[in-house]
């Protein structure tokens, strides 16, 4: 899905505040697939680029992934990749 966590409404728009809390933080092990198809370092708004028409925000895919980051790349070996796809506002 895509994020929309920290997204508020100002002057009739939506806009993201900015705030990324420490467990949603990028890491360099951590890849995203961007919507040119070139893997580059996953920061929030994840979906940024594939969501283009909306304002998108923190969302549960940099946690979760910093989470499997920490049990399985604890030795420093190996990255996780993230293909985000979801576009907000359409049926599951």
């Amino acid at each position: 899905m895509a994020g929309c966590g920290g997204v508020i409404a100002n002057h009739h728009k939506k806009i993201w505040d900015g705030i990324v809390s420490p467990e949603c933080e990028s890491h360099p092990a951590i890849l995203c697939l961007s919507a040119d198809l070139r893997w580059e370092t996953a920061a929030v708004p994840l979906h940024a680029d594939i969501d283009a028409g909306k304002a998108c925000g923190v969302g549960l895919d940099m946690s979760f992934a910093n989470s499997v980051r920490d049990r399985l790349c604890s030795g420093g070996s190996g990255a996780i990749g993230l293909v985000p796809c979801a576009v907000g506002g359409t049926a599951i």
